[in-house]
């Protein structure tokens, strides 16, 4: 099996849809009201190990990039 078609399915199935949309929220929170006075909206960000990119798109910067398995 590929490993990209194992982690998309290891993915899915990890969370339920409620769990995931909570996930969302905290990410979200957690970006506005603290994460991002640290970084600049004209900067660029790597996020390392980006699993579902809670982070990644929650920030506001000029350039993001995301890796992952």
């Amino acid at each position: 099996m590929e490993i990209t078609n194992f982690l998309a399915r290891l993915y899915d199935n990890r969370f339920n849809l409620k769990e995931k949309k909570e996930r969302l929220q905290v990410w979200k929170t957690l970006c506005v009201c603290f994460l991002q006075r640290y970084i600049a909206e004209d900067s660029m960000v790597l996020d390392i190990g980006v699993g579902y990119g809670e982070f990644i798109n929650h920030i506001q910067c000029k350039e993001k990039y995301g890796v992952d398995l």
